[in-house]
């Protein structure tokens, strides 16, 4: 079936075009017939990438993605209708704080997980003092969290509304089809609202939407504080210094009362700053120096973007992991920053996202080496999907360097859902 799936592709993305070639000399009488058949080819994209992230819901097995068992103990607070702090958590899972983490990335699971306790109550159930979740919970969350890939679907799709299907089919394949994104947004965690979040902000900054960029500004602050390396897109692409200090207050003032809740009911308490005090227990013996710089932490790091976590440890051929450190970012970051030197209308846009490349991974950089964390390519979804709308945009004009990527990341798309439905837990 995988092979016939491939072979499916293959046959529409190396064929010509013809027909979006007419829609830009379409009549007036076509225009709006060929407007609804854009909509209709956009919308099944979008329904195929949510079939990679069911298959994926049900092929991945409870509890063996990273840091799941954590997250499932504050979705489960939340659908108790509590709110999990430092004092209560131990009770659960003492090695990591994730009371600490705003509980907003959390809801639509943890709503997921309440609307299936309507049926059966038991799901709420946790064992102490290592918590076991039935599966039936672990699932219930999952498809909770589909919300946040439908944000991320539906943005990315009015994002490529514009473009030829080409584009918009490399577009999707690319960012929307990258394996580990794929994986994130099909099982509980943080990262998934993040990478929602950045597709909402950048639609909004281009549609100059000043309600949904304050909107994605609120979110983007109880996210991840890995994803605040988008905060540059606002200050640098808005171009009134006023509408710049507002978005930035909106989104800092939004939080104020979380921090404060969060530091009077954790921190001062326990003096546990964003639970970095719990690492050295999970990690006695981080990388330092020049171990963090080295060119195998880079490299496990770009990897992982495609198959060093969870059950997807080396899933994939090393030829995958080359093509895509060697020849697909390098050309992306080219395009960035042949873009950057050349002076346009657009070059704010080109700053700002050339600035959340460089400020995502000196991001991840120092927290692997001040909080010992692993290397991981979700820690870098900002840079690689900015990474990858720069190489669809740079080889818009060659249908076969066009057509050759997407096939690329459809085939390891495919087999990605292969490798994951006969893995076993770990």
């Amino acid at each position: 079936m995988h092979y016939g799936f491939t072979a499916l592709i293959l046959a529409l993305t190396w064929s010509k075009p013809v027909w979006a070639s007419r829609l830009g000399t379409a009549y007036p009488k076509k225009e709006k017939q060929a407007k609804v058949g854009g909509v209709k080819k956009l919308t099944a994209l979008a329904a195929v990438l949510l079939l990679f992230r069911l298959v994926s819901v049900v092929t991945i097995a409870p509890l063996n993605a990273p840091d799941e068992v954590g997250h499932m103990v504050m979705v489960t607070a939340l659908a108790r209708g509590e709110l999990l702090t430092l004092e209560n958590e131990h009770q659960y899972k003492p090695a990591y704080s994730y009371a600490l983490f705003h509980p907003a990335p959390y809801v639509p699971y943890a709503a997921g997980l309440w609307l299936a306790s309507r049926i059966d109550p038991s799901l709420l159930d946790m064992e102490h003092p290592k918590p076991q979740f039935k599966s039936g919970a672990v699932l219930a969350a999952r498809l909770g969290g589909l919300v946040w890939f439908a944000v991320f679907a539906v943005f990315l799709l009015l994002l490529v509304h514009p473009y030829r299907f080409s584009i918009q089919l490399g577009a999707f394949s690319t960012i929307g089809l990258l394996p580990q994104i794929t994986y994130t947004q099909s099982y509980v965690n943080l990262d998934a609202m993040g990478v929602s979040v950045m597709a909402m902000l950048v639609w909004a900054l281009r549609k100059q939407n000043l309600a949904w960029i304050a909107f994605s500004v609120v979110l983007l602050m109880t996210s991840k504080l890995n994803y605040y390396c988008l905060l540059p897109l606002p200050l640098l692409i808005l171009n009134n210094l006023r509408t710049r200090a507002l978005v930035l207050a909106t989104g800092i003032f939004s939080v104020v009362p979380w921090f404060y809740y969060n530091y009077t009911v954790n921190t001062a308490k326990y003096g546990s700053l964003l639970g970095f005090s719990a690492l050295s227990q999970i990690y006695p013996d981080p990388p330092g120096g020049a171990a963090v710089l080295s060119r195998t932490f880079l490299g496990l790091s770009l990897n992982s973007a495609f198959g060093v976590f969870g059950y997807f440890t080396q899933a994939f051929p090393t030829p995958v992991f080359w093509i895509w450190k060697l020849l697909l970012l390098p050309t992306g970051l080219y395009f960035l920053t042949r873009s950057l030197l050349q002076k346009s209308t657009a070059r704010p846009w080109h700053l700002g996202f050339a600035s959340v490349v460089v400020a995502n991974f000196f991001m991840h950089y120092w927290a692997s080496f001040s909080g010992a964390m692993s290397p991981q390519g979700r820690y870098l979804f900002p840079a690689s999907c900015i990474l990858m709308g720069y190489l669809i945009h740079g080889v818009r004009n060659s249908s076969r360097s066009l057509s050759a990527i997407t096939v690329f990341f459809w085939v390891c798309a495919l087999g990605g859902i292969y490798l994951g439905a006969v893995a076993p837990p770990r």
